[in-house]
Formats: C-alpha cells, structure tokens, sequence
C-alpha cells in the first residue's frame, strides 16, 4: 500500500502498513489495488495523483494487506475502492471480500486489457465497470466533486430518535444536546488570543492542504492579517476556514474540535456580539441544501434537532434555493427521483426571539464578503424543533419547516451555571480535558491531552498538578493502580509547596489516593486520607461548595469496602442531600451516590430499597450523558452475560397455522414489547397491528385490517411498529412509504411521515463482530433483529439459519442461546426469525416469521443472576474477556464495568479460554491433559492401577486378564466384590 509521494518526481509505493501511514485528515479515501503484473503506466499514476490534495490515497497490489488496511477504516470515511487489471475470476473474488467489511461506499473496477472474456455487469449506482482509465478517472472526479458537496451539506444536525422511544420521550434526553453547550463555555473560558492555539489550527490547516498551493497561500495569508474583529468575514470568504471549521465541528470529535478552538471562540463571541445588537424579533430564514438520503430519513416531525456547525441562512428564499441548483427556467431542481441518493431539500426557519430568548443568530451580510446573499447566521448548537416535511412535486424538493426551539434552554442554563462553579477552581484548559474524559469512551484522546499538556508546559506550570490528578483519575478507570498511585504522588508533592492558596487541589488529590488504596484493599490508608482530606475541606471551602458531595462519595464508598454500612449511609445521606438542595442539575456523581446506596443496602440484604436506587441511578445516567462509556451501570433488563433459556418455547402470539382469523398470523415481522409483555405485532400479509395481551388465546385488531390501500385507516404490508407510553403506536406502513400514528382507540392513522422507503422505524443492524456469510459460530445469514446491552453483549436473530445468537463484546464468536435444530416448527425450532426483544425478567422473546407466531423463551434464573463457580461479587470489574486468563495471566487493559452482578475469579483462579471463560485452578491451566481422579461410587476407592477383569460375586476367585492392563479408576474396598463381572456394577458383600 502506499501514500503518495509528494514530490514531482512522483512514484507510487506500493504496501505500507497501515499503522506506518500518517493521520488521514481527509474525509474521502482512494483504495487503489491494482494486478502488480500488470501494473498502470505513468500516466495513470501521475493522473491518480492529481486527486492527492482531496483524498487520502492508499495504493495496494497485497490484497491481504488491503483488507488488514480497510479493517481500520473509521465508519466517518467516504471510502472508494479501485480494482485495476484482475481477471474477471479474482475480480469476483475481491468484490466479495472488500463487501464483507461494510466500509467502502463505491466500487470501481477497470478491465484488464489481456482478459477480453472479463466481464461484470453493472450492479448499482456505486458500483462501475470500465474498459479504460479515462471513463474511470472522470467518473471519479465526479464522483468526489458529489461527495464533497454531500460532506458540506451533509452531517447538518444531531437528531434525537431512538427505538421504543416515543418523540414525546425526545425532551427527557434533552441533555445530548445540553454537552454542546458545554463544550462551548468551556471554549469561551479558554485564552482568545493563544499563540499555541493558533499554531495548532494552522498546523492542522496545512497538514490539510499540503498539496494545494491556492489553499496553503490563503492560509499564510490569515497567518498575517487575521484579528478577531474580522472572524465573519473570514468565514464568509470562499476558502479554507469555511469547511474545516465545519467538519471539525460536524465530526463531533471534541478533540478535533480543540484544535480549532482559535477561531471558534473568535467567531462565536463576534456572532454573540453581532445578534445581541440587532433588535428584530421574528424572521423567517432559508436554507438550501443537498443531503444524502439516509440523512433525510432522520428529520421526522417532531424531531429534535440542534446544528452541528455554524448554521448559514438566507433571508432571501431566491438565494438559498440558488444553492440547491433550481432552474431558473423551469423553476425545478434536478432532482426527478424521489429515491435518488442525493436529495435537494429546502430548511424553512421561523425564529421567534420572544420564546427562544437564548437564541443566537446574526444578520452578517454587512460583514460578508458577499453582502447580496442576505446572509444570516445561527451560533453552532442552536436548537429548532422540525414542524413539517413534505415534497414539492412541482419543483422537485422537499421542504422541511422548522421554528427555533427553547426545550434545552433550562439544562443549558443549568449546565452553564454548574460549569461555570467549576471553572472557579479548575483552569477551563484542565477542565476541558475532564469533560473530554467523561465523553471519551476508552480514554485514549484525554490520556493523550493531559500527556502533551505535560509535555508543553513549563516544569513550574501552576497547573501541573492538577494534570498529574486527572491522569491518575483516568489510569484510575482503567485500573492501572500503580500508574495512577504514582500520578497522584506527583501531584500531591507538586502542590504541596502552594498551599494554604491550593486546599481545593490538595483535598481532590488526597481523595484520589485514599480511593486508589480503597481499590488496593489498603482500608487502613484509604481511610485516613479520605477522612483527612474530608476535615481540611470543612475548614477552607464554604459549605456549599460543589465539591463536597463528590467526597463524601469517595468516603462512603470506602466504608461500604470495609463493610461499615451504618456510617457509609450517613454519609451517603448526606451526599444525596447535597446533591438534591445544593446541586444546580442532576449530576454524574448523584448517580454515583445513589449506585453506591444501593450496594450498602444490598449488601444489608434489603433487595426491595437496593434495586429503587440503582434505577434511579441508571436515570440519571441516561439522562446526563452524551454516549454511554466505560463508567455506566447496566440497565435493569440487561442480561448477565451468563444466563441460558429453555431451548423449548411457547408460543405467546400466533402459533395457529397461517391465516387471518384473531389467533392467526400471516408473516409478521416487528414487533413490540411493552413493561406488562403486552405484544403488538405488525402482521405484515395481513396488513394489520395486532395486539396480544399476556395469557390470552386471541388477539385484538387495533390497526389496519381493512385490505390493502394507502386511505389513512389502512395499511400495505406494515413492518414495525413501535408504542408510546400512552398508547399511541407509531407504524411503518411498508408498502405505503410512510410512518403513521394511531392515537389510542383510534379508527384510522395521521401519517406524520410520507413518501419515504423505510422497511422499520429502528435502524437494524446486518452483521455482527465482522461475521462472514455462512452457519458457524462465527458466521450469520442474513441477520435480521439485534439488540446490544450496555456491556456490547450483542443479540441477533439470524434469519436464514434459523437461530438466535449472543456476541459477547470483543468475542471472536457467537454463541447459540435459541433455535439452531434446524428449520422447523417444533418448539425447539425456528422458521426464519426476523425480531427479538427481552421482557423486565429477561425472557427472549422472538419473532417466528414463518412460522406465522411469536416465541417466548424462559430465561434460567439460576443463571441470570449472582456470581458462577469459582466467582466473587465486585462492585467493578474489567470485561470477563479482559481478565486474567490461562492465556494472558496478567489480563488485558480495559475500562472498567460497574454493574450489578460484576464477578471476578477467586484468588488463585483464572478464566479458562477454551471453556467459555469459566474460572478454573490456575494451576490446571499447565494440566489440561493431567487425568483427574475419578469421584468413586459408594463402598468404592480410587486405585492408579486397575484391570478391567475384578473380581464379583459372580467369580470371587476372578484372575486378572491376559491383556494386563494398568489405568487409573475405581476398585472396590476391601471386603467388597462387584455385584456382576461388569465393572460397573456396584461394589457389594456377596450373600453366597
């Protein structure tokens, strides 16, 4: 493989590995694989890379090193594959292992010019056979040009939509959107005018552009005549800053977004600046856009939506449908094709200052440098709520009619104030990284901020201690103790030296040590510095300070270790108190408290009061975080990774033969489970939703069922259906291209979305851990329905082998947990399954599509719950595969899980890899083939030598056989004979 070399002597190289190649900070990626025998003229070469300042280009003729490089491909990446000079055989051959992986978007294949049979037919509109270079290489450029307009319109907002959750339920999960806020005060905090800051943007701008001389020259420019005045101008201007800005904020990949924080703050502050003086009150705005359709899938009415970027409008609709390439002849887009992949779309935006008083946006045509475009512009992370989306047959678009929204209003507001609390003590740079850390799912980018922090500043920087805390902190996470012991060390010697001025700092860092001696089950310590730590912060911080309750936690959770649970409760009450009078939002560290409640009160074997807090735990965890990452509990129907289910099923729904009577199915797909396993089916040939309440013989038709049509009281071959809290269903109607809502007990639906092709609301996965095609362990067929836990447990229902399968998280394998006795309809059997779904107590519950039925699976209880052999129970622990092992005595480094029923092996135990992870003797990990001593039967002992001819009451007087054979096994005790000559027969006193 190869990156171009960049000189004008230019030469491909071919097969550098992967982890050699430099960042790729492109968001289009060129595979080139090409026959070595048959390698491209120069011409072609130096063609290829004319593309190099656009697209990250690798150049294979290994075809295994290829598919190692494509492995690492990050999902964000436009990837286009280009196989050069294969025979038609090996053409064929390579297609199917680059669409196995699942990341390449668009396949080019040109012919090889010695193979006249080599003929492929055209698949679809990313795939394309070519009989030379030249028909390839302009299709490329299209190809790209598409792309590149795709990623600047493309990725415009972040939705909230989530299966089994209502749009009514959207404004529980307000806080996603509150973390952009976040990150945004934390970025106004930091120093405007860092020289670091804008060496590191620009350094990232170059690295961009290397090999653009127009675009390395704007920047030199903006090196010399920027000044934070002119931030709009500069951004209006056609060039570099537009798109890099965005795709920096668009990627959303906060350590991306650091590096640009140079001119992010600049332009938000001169937005603020701009919108506060101007004094209208309602606007209404446009904004034309070109995005793929998938993306346009995501906008739905009622949906929530807060900008990924700086959000350019126009208030002159002329303008912005400009954009989208309308004709001004005919006053029509280009588009003739609903189903096309790129969709013309037009954003109508009433803002209404007088509801959405935090909203920012600004007139900047005064500041543009094009003033004619009308130009407005809303602050990234600005929120609206989508009112209506329809097509506009007559000029080809859709119109998505949005209004700004306040909903979020109330947590950022909260959230601000919190921050702002903290950034008193804590330097916005180091608190940066602490956020960085909570969003950060395996730590790596805020274990590498806080290092090159290290690295950059003075040995006498005042906040290097507060560095060597949060490292020690992270370390921490992943249980790297002695890493972390010595970080907090550090930091407690460095700071030392300034106190009385840093009490804050030296109290967190004595609590850091006293927690890491607490996890090194050295109680002694751990709780002489917590409770030392605790008394220096009564005597120097006031009584509401923040950072009392995340103490008290610390200190509580050490008392819970030494199984003091009178005082670890007082002392958790009065952290849950804090947190409810004191706390300006439902923090992370509440959860913390109450998590650790419920252990107290577990471990006191009062189950009732412990499952209350850790559900409201999980709540506010839920509530308070932008992506799940190592430190959330599991959900209350997670299922222990260890659990079975009877491999005989009943049928719950269905079961009564093909057909359209009440008890009858007719190829159902989706289905949904509500909290009391009330089932409604989407009984897709009948073109009904059925309702199946627990233990009845019949169903209830509550949709459709009135023939095929598209009238609202009718559906067409429907696929899923999903139900809110109060009743109201929300039905993809399959055939009619469109998503309904049937109110409870209503006669007829309101398509709230229409002319779309969606064959279920939730986004269903196709494969599993990077399984090929085929009916092994690690192998599916066609897989259809698939929940994942929180602990990346993956559960998938494979369709054509008939079965149901687990992917532990990291597993190289699954396991089968249902089905798998071949097709059939037994209740051991499964005929094609096509949903599944877990009720609160864990029951599997699947969608038996031919056999025209619903399954229930009972779950084994006395698996899914508490420890398995040689375990204990730990209130954290490292993933079962990331533990130590025969293989890997030492384990792997992995965040760590806090969960419910965490289990760790018992000392002097390891998990063994070879049997499903179980704990075993580590010594037996040397003896695999080391015959055990047989358990020997009553009235029998155990012998190193036995034959199988012994003496019975048959023949007392038995010789030994010719064959004398020595082995291991059971004899019979003294004064006893076997009963018979067969050796199995019991040892007994013969009566004769």
């Amino acid at each position: 493989m190869s990156l171009m070399n960049r000189s004008h002597n230019f030469r491909l190289v071919r097969n550098i590995p992967a982890q050699r190649l430099p960042e790729n900070r492109f968001g289009i990626t060129l595979v080139w694989l090409e026959n070595i025998s048959c390698s491209s003229c120069d011409d072609n070469q130096i063609r290829l890379h004319s593309f190099s300042n656009r697209c990250f280009i690798v150049y294979y003729s290994n075809i295994s090193k290829c598919i190692k490089y494509l492995k690492r491909v990050r999902s964000r990446e436009y990837v286009i594959a280009i196989i050069v000079s294969y025979p038609m055989e090996s053409t064929q051959r390579i297609i199917h292992r680059l669409q196995q992986l699942g990341v390449i978007q668009t396949i080019f294949v040109v012919y090889s010019v010695s193979d006249p049979d080599n003929h492929l037919s055209l698949i679809a509109d990313n795939f394309h056979v070519f009989q030379n270079h030249e028909l390839m290489f302009e299709l490329l450029e299209k190809r790209i040009q598409e792309v590149e307009e795709q990623n600047l319109n493309g990725g415009l907002f972040t939705t909230f939509y989530r299966k089994e959750k209502s749009l009514k339920d959207v404004r529980e999960d307000l806080a996603i959107f509150a973390w952009t806020h976040v990150f945004k005060v934390l970025l106004m905090s930091m120093p405007r005018d860092s020289l670091e800051a804008k060496r590191q943007m620009l350094s990232e701008c170059r690295a961009y552009y290397r090999n653009d001389a127009v675009r390395l020259a704007q920047i030199n420019e903006f090196e010399r005549k920027y000044q934070s005045k002119d931030a709009i101008w500069w951004y209006t201007k056609p060039g570099f800053l537009f798109y890099l800005v965005n795709k920096a904020l668009r990627s959303q990949d906060i350590w991306v977004l650091y590096k640009f924080r140079y001119f992010i703050i600049d332009l938000c502050c001169r937005l603020e600046e701009v919108s506060s003086s101007q004094s209208f009150s309602s606007i209404r705005l446009y904004r034309g856009a070109k995005l793929n359709r998938d993306e346009l899938k995501h906008l739905q009415v009622g949906c929530l939506v807060s900008t990924n970027g700086f959000f350019s409008c126009s208030s002159d609709r002329n303008v912005a449908e400009m954009f989208i390439g309308t004709d001004l002849v005919t006053d029509r887009s280009s588009s003739r094709d609903r189903d096309a992949c790129q969709q013309f779309v037009l954003f109508i935006i009433d803002v209404d200052r007088r509801t959405s008083t935090n909203i920012v946006v600004a007139d900047v045509s005064h500041e543009s440098e094009l003033p004619d475009e009308n130009e407005m512009i809303f602050n990234f992370g600005s929120t609206f709520i989508i009112n209506e989306i329809c097509f506009d047959n007559d000029k080809c678009i859709w119109l998505i009619q949005m209004s700004s929204s306040s909903d979020n209003a109330r947590i950022n507001d909260e959230q601000e104030k919190y921050t702002r609390e903290r950034l008193q003590h804590i330097n916005p740079t180091i608190m940066f990284g602490h956020a960085l850390a909570d969003t950060d799912s395996d730590f790596s980018q805020s274990m590498s901020y806080f290092h090159r922090l290290l690295r950059i500043l003075p040995i006498d920087h005042m906040e290097r201690p507060n560095i060597y805390y949060y490292l020690g902190r992270i370390y921490r996470f992943i249980e790297k103790f002695e890493e972390s012991l010595n970080c907090f060390r550090c930091a407690r010697l460095l700071v030392r030296r300034l106190l009385p001025e840093r009490m804050f700092d030296y109290c967190r860092i004595l609590g850091g040590l006293g927690t890491i001696y607490s996890h090194l089950e050295d109680s002694e310590r751990a709780l002489k510095l917590l409770t030392q730590a605790l008394m220096l912060q009564k005597k120097s911080l006031p009584k509401n300070h923040t950072e009392i309750p995340f103490h008290l936690n610390r200190l509580g959770h050490a008392y819970f270790k030494v199984k003091q649970y009178d005082l670890a409760l007082s002392i958790l009450d009065s952290a849950e108190n804090f947190f409810q009078t004191k706390m300006p939002i439902a923090h992370q560290g509440y959860a913390h408290t109450l998590h650790t409640m419920g252990l107290v009160y577990r471990a006191l074997s009062d189950d009732k009061k412990a499952v209350i807090y850790f559900q409201e735990a999980l709540r506010i965890r839920y509530a308070s975080l932008v992506q799940v990452n190592s430190q959330i509990t599991r959900p209350d129907n997670d299922i222990c990774a260890r659990a079975k289910w009877a491999q005989n099923a009943t049928t719950v729904a269905g079961g009564h033969g093909q057909g359209s009577e009440l008890n009858q199915l007719n190829f159902p797909y989706g289905f949904f489970l509500d909290d009391n396993q009330t089932i409604y089916v989407a009984d897709s040939a009948n073109h009904r939703v059925i309702k199946w309440e627990r233990g009845v013989s019949k169903g209830q038709l509550i949709a459709g069922g009135k023939g095929t049509g598209d009238r609202e009281d009718q559906l067409y071959n429907p696929s899923d259906v999903v139900v809110d809290k109060d009743g109201t269903m929300y039905i993809s109607d399959y055939k009619n291209r469109r998503v309904q809502r049937w109110s409870p007990n209503a006669q007829s639906g309101q398509t709230i979305i229409g002319d779309i092709s969606a064959f279920g609301i939730s986004t269903r996965m196709e494969i599993a851990a990077g399984a090929l095609y085929g009916d092994g362990d690690d192998e599916l067929a066609s897989p259809m329905g698939v929940i994942v836990d929180q602990l990346g447990t993956v559960y998938v229902a494979d369709s054509e082998n008939n079965r149901i399968m687990r992917w532990p998280r990291g597993a190289k394998s699954g396991s089968l947990i249902a089905g798998g006795h071949e097709q059939g309809s037994q209740s051991d059997q499964l005929n094609y399954p096509t949903d599944l779904s877990f009720d609160l107590d864990g029951n599997l519950y699947v969608m038996d599509n031919r056999n025209h039925r619903v399954q229930k699976f009972a779950i084994d209880k006395i698996t899914a719950q508490g420890c398995g052999p040689n375990e204990i129970q730990v209130n954290c622990a490292s993933l079962q595969s990331c533990q130590p092992t025969c293989e890997k005595p030492q384990g792997m480094l992995c965040p760590r899980v806090c969960a419910i029923n965490s289990c760790v092996c018992k000392d002097g135990f390891v998990r063994d890899d070879e049997n499903n992870l179980q704990c075993i003797e580590q010594t037996q990990c040397h003896t695999r083939n080391v015959t055990e001593a047989p358990i020997c039967g009553e009235n029998e002992v155990y012998s190193n030598c036995t034959n199988p001819c012994q003496p019975s009451c048959e023949e007392p007087n038995r010789e030994p056989c010719e064959t004398l054979r020595c082995s291991e096994g059971c004899v019979c005790s003294k004064d006893y004979l076997r009963a018979t000559n067969d050796t199995t027969s019991p040892c007994i006193i013969c009566t004769n």
